[in-house]
């Protein structure tokens, strides 16, 4: 059952990302090349990118040299990678010139354009030096022991700038072998402009009649050509035993040709002088000379020429450097130095000032959209706009140029689906982007607001404020809680602390716990933010009481002293109980009165229902001697069974029961009268 919906739920977001796609302007996703301008050699083929999306019926196609591409004109072009990509089958003069891809859509009521760079694409070439049956040979003599200069006449014509280079050949021999120099000491320097100097000669260097000649390379073509003319040298006099130094040539002055930000400056100063001399470079700040070292620089000098390149350039290294070349050991006071000023000027290639490079744009329908366009470079950047690869029509009011760098679009509609491209240029460079303006749908809230609550603490438990908008589906919604102080202080509510009466729920509702609401710590009102980033709405929701909420009991550490107060109390209770339980136990034993009286042969319930109940009266006379006065006191012990009684005088000791009572032998009198029938007649006195 779930293999057959995964290819359903595939398909139907494959259709919701083409819907989307559809109402996007289209954008360029991959430049043609890497760099702006390229070298194709002849007969050879090259093929340019161009990646773009967006729509809907995306239309990409090519421009050459300003026109539209069509292959019916063009036998060496043809279309590849889906009919995006421009392949060059054979590269000729007749393919060299500009290229741009271009992107383009109708959405709506208007048809949306978007451009790649400009790529040049030229042949590299190298022009011969002149032909001749034989080789030119221009003889010149020199001294022995001073410097010697040969000038070089490039060729005319080099795509790119070829390189210059020396090499001598024997001119008496047919299909002669260049031989390069030996510049094992030094002696030989090539300055910029592409002529060979000898800082001092030798005999060696008259190379036995064989002629210095320049040779051209261009890198690109990957050819080398070599002259036809050269210079044959021939040497007189001794070699003197010193030669002053001297500044023999310098790197021009670089105000027409400056260098940029970035690259590396190569400073020469080729110096004259035998022993060679020795070249201290500086810079002049603020009329003196400051080694270079003590201006956080990050240069070298060349140890073959004693050139000085400085590298990264940056605007500051603009200024006066100054070489200055002496002999080993040998000071200015002694006039043996040879010194030489160059002028550096660095300047700048437009480059994108941190957030101002152009950007793709969701704006919401009826607000304002801001382009900017703005670069630095040296000179001045120029920043130019169009619209869908047209110029602006500003008289429409719907655009407007509030300075040099921004492009201010009004009162968006949802028609105002379009591409903006800017161009930032000085005379070194320029920079292209191509960006869209994209309306979008507002945020917009599906709840009411705003929403208020009356709670009774004492009758409910808790109280739920909802929060839900909806806005353009290539946007998503975000929302944030908020409790709101009495003085519009906001603070957010997390979602993942706990701690608090406060819980964001998955559907962005916020519950509050209100059997802990503490009028002292908790808000009243709350504020729900939902926001698409582009714009929000606001869902204010308000808590009131019908009674004053109780003050919440902070449950504090459980203090473990009440422990050992019960336990103290538990102990001196049970001394008390034990105490008690001894008391009891010494009271005497229990007096059965009615077990006795009816073992006496009395009926004690018939003398009661009889007489009734009578108060008891302590005997007048005093106790029998030796009985107890309570049931408590001690019995003297018997010293002998035959003592026991005669403590109590004359008392019939036969008169005791068998359990040892009284009961039952005595009257209510302490002594009984005497029995009147005894026939003794006489009478107790």
């Amino acid at each position: 059952m779930g293999m057959r919906w995964t290819p359903c739920l595939f398909s139907l977001v494959l259709l919701i990302c083409s819907a989307i796609a559809q109402d996007t302007p289209p954008e360029i996703l991959v430049q043609p090349a890497t760099e702006r301008l390229i070298y194709g050699a002849e007969d050879t083929s090259a093929e340019l990118k161009c990646k773009a999306q967006g729509g809907p019926n995306l239309d990409v196609y090519w421009k050459f040299n300003g026109a539209r591409v069509d292959l019916s004109n063009h036998d060496k072009l043809e279309f590849t990678g889906f009919d995006s990509n421009l392949k060059i089958d054979k590269i000729d003069a007749s393919v060299e010139g500009t290229y741009q891809c271009f992107a383009s859509a109708v959405i709506g009521t208007t048809t949306a354009v978007s451009m790649s760079d400009i790529v040049t694409l030229k042949i590299p070439a190298l022009q011969a030096f002149p032909t001749r049956e034989s080789f030119l040979s221009k003889p010149e003599s020199q001294e022995l022991g001073k410097s010697q200069s040969f000038k070089c006449e490039p060729p005319r014509t080099s795509i790119p700038e070829a390189i210059i280079d020396w090499e001598t050949i024997d001119t008496g021999v047919t299909n002669p072998t260049p031989v390069a120099l030996d510049n094992t000491e030094r002696r030989f320097v090539i300055d910029a402009e592409g002529t060979l100097h000898i800082l001092y000669t030798k005999m060696s260097d008259e190379q036995a009649g064989r002629m210095y000649r320049c040779k051209a390379n261009n890198v690109k073509l990957g050819v080398t050509y070599s002259n036809f003319e050269g210079y044959t040298l021939t040497l007189t006099g001794i070699i003197p035993t010193s030669q002053t130094p001297h500044v023999t040539w310098k790197t021009p002055t670089a105000s027409e040709s400056p260098f940029l930000v970035g690259n590396d400056i190569t400073l020469q100063c080729i110096v004259t002088g035998n022993p060679l001399p020795t070249i201290k470079w500086t810079k002049i700040v603020d009329g003196q000379s400051t080694e270079l070292a003590n201006l956080g620089l990050t240069y070298n000098v060349d140890p073959k020429d004693q050139a000085l390149t400085i590298s990264n350039a940056k605007l500051t290294d603009s200024g006066t450097y100054r070489c200055d070349a002496s002999k080993e050991g040998e000071t200015a006071m002694e006039g043996r130095i040879s010194s030489a000023n160059i002028e550096v000027t660095v300047e700048e290639a437009p480059k994108w000032i941190n957030g101002s490079e152009p950007k793709n744009m969701l704006v919401t329908i009826g607000q304002t959209a801001v382009f900017r366009c703005e670069a630095r470079g040296v000179p001045r950047p120029k920043s130019d706009f169009l619209v869908n690869g047209a110029a602006i029509d500003f008289n429409s009011g719907k655009f407007a140029r509030t300075d040099d760098f921004d492009l201010t679009v009004k009162e968006i509609t949802a028609d105002d689906k379009m591409v903006i491209q800017c161009n930032a240029s000085n005379k070194h460079d320029y920079l292209f982007a191509s960006v869209f303006l994209n309306p979008i749908l507002p945020t917009v809230l599906d709840v009411g607001s705003p929403q208020k609550e009356t709670l009774d603490q004492n009758v409910d438990k808790e109280v739920v404020f909802t929060c839900r908008a909806k806005s353009d589906p290539l946007t998503t919604i975000t929302y944030t809680w908020y409790s709101e102080s009495t003085n519009g202080d906001l603070t957010e509510i997390s979602r993942t602390d706990e701690s608090d009466i406060y819980t964001v729920t998955d559907s962005n509702s916020l519950r509050i716990d209100y059997t802990q609401f503490d009028k002292d710590k908790h808000s009243n009102n709350y504020r729900c933010v939902a926001s698409n980033q582009y714009s929000e709405a606001i869902v204010i929701a308000e808590l009131t009481h019908t009674t004053e909420p109780k003050p919440v009991v902070v449950t504090a550490e459980f203090p473990f002293w009440i422990i050992g107060v019960v336990i103290a109390v538990a102990l001196l209770l049970l001394v008390v109980i034990i105490i008690v339980c001894l008391l009891q136990r010494n009271k005497g034993e229990s007096y059965l009165v009615d077990e006795k009286e009816r073992a006496a042969g009395h009926d004690p319930e018939k003398e009661i229902a009889d007489s009734g109940f009578h108060d008891y009266n302590r005997p007048d006379e005093e106790p029998v001697g030796g009985s107890r006065a309570s049931l408590t006191d001690s019995i003297k012990p018997l010293e002998s069974d035959a003592d026991s009684m005669e403590e109590y005088g004359d008392i019939d000791t036969g008169k005791f029961n068998e359990d040892g009572s009284f009961i039952g032998q005595y009257g209510t009198d302490r002594k009984r009268k005497p029995n009147m029938s005894n026939n003794t007649g006489h009478t107790d006195v």
